[in-house]
């Protein structure tokens, strides 16, 4: 893996990042944007680097139309929604008080769920693919994380962490 394809992904991590807290600061919310800044930038980050490895041929590959469908409702419940929440006042009527202690479990929270979503790639090893794919030596990993928890649990549980940092 070369450093020049990981340089403007990490700069643009960062940008989205800053750009993110800073709009949050303005709109006074500060803990459920610092959470889901390190939610989604965390996740992303894990995700690319495993994006640019090198694992073999892929031998077989699932419904590409259902694969889409679901990334794209992934998409709307772990990006589209926050940032509405974050960027506008669309959500405000729905904001609570918060309870002492909320952010910093929430921070809590989203950070054991992106070591978890790290640990489970790790464990994936050569098996990860970004989409749903075999590879020739595909085995059924129960190593790890995955000997006690199934891998998706790691995204919702994150995401539940930077909705418990909320704070208005």
């Amino acid at each position: 893996m070369r450093a020049r394809h990981i340089a403007p992904y990490a700069a643009a991590l960062a940008l989205y990042a800053a750009l993110l807290c800073g709009i949050g600061l303005w709109r006074a919310a500060p803990y459920p944007v610092l959470a889901f800044a390190l939610h989604s930038t965390g996740w992303a980050a894990v995700r690319r680097w495993f994006m640019l490895q090198d694992f073999g041929a892929v031998e077989h590959e699932t419904d590409r139309a259902r694969e889409r469908l679901l990334i794209a409702l992934t998409v709307v419940a772990m990006v589209v929604l926050p940032v509405l929440t974050i960027v506008t006042p669309v959500f405000d009527h729905l904001a609570y008080p918060p309870f002492p202690g909320q952010a910093a479990l929430g921070l809590t929270i989203t950070f054991a769920a992106l070591l978890l979503f790290a640990r489970a790639h790790a464990e994936i090893g050569t098996n990860w693919a970004q989409r749903l794919q075999t590879r020739a030596n595909h085995r059924l990993v129960t190593t790890g994380p995955y000997a006690h928890i199934p891998g998706c649990s790691a995204s919702p549980s994150s995401t539940c962490g930077g909705s418990t940092a909320k704070k208005r």
